[in-house]
């Protein structure tokens, strides 16, 4: 077995098992395993070129893959950057669809009632804040998780309560430091 470092501008060729250079605008990874690209694009090594993301995928730049849109997001071929779906639509499985039910509308993630979000506005603004909808959903889920285990423990701590007193055992909690 021999050990190949690569230097300069070239990588380590697995196929060949030698080095070879990187295609003009592109730069060898710190391993030099691979060559960057430029965002929206990664390095499909069987090609040995800068190759787009697909769809619904994106790459920032020096990005060796590309990265899955993160949920309730969509991209084009070659994309820097995943994007909710505008107003009066909503998601559906990595794609925009357009409500067509008169009384709703898509507020960039769901098909909602037009009333709701007339009426309390959280809707629109779950999408629309900085277009980061992804953001504000997983704000919501976690504040209702933290509740949740709040609730959780304080009934545990009820029902251990129900038990030592029904039992006679008593309970003592101590802290190691």
């Amino acid at each position: 077995n021999t050990c190949i470092m690569c230097t300069g501008n070239a990588y380590f060729e697995a196929t060949v098992g030698d080095c070879a250079q990187c295609p003009h605008d592109t730069v060898p990874t710190l391993n030099h395993a691979a060559c960057s690209c430029t965002a929206g694009n990664f390095w499909h090594s069987q090609a040995r070129q800068c190759t787009p993301c697909p769809e619904n995928h994106y790459s920032h730049d020096s990005a060796v893959e590309c990265t899955p849109c993160p949920l309730y997001t969509v991209s084009g071929q070659g994309a820097r950057s995943c994007d909710a779906c505008q107003f009066g639509q909503y998601w559906k499985q990595y794609s925009c669809k357009i409500c067509n039910e008169s009384d709703k509308v898509g507020n960039g993630v769901f098909c909602v009632s037009k009333s709701q979000i007339r009426n309390d506005g959280f809707s629109q603004e779950l999408v629309h804040v900085s277009g980061k909808n992804t953001t504000a959903i997983v704000s919501v889920i976690a504040v209702i998780l933290g509740i949740a285990c709040i609730v959780l423990a304080v009934l545990m701590m009820r029902k251990q309560r129900q038990d030592t007193r029904s039992t006679g055992a008593e309970v003592r909690y101590s802290t190691v430091m």
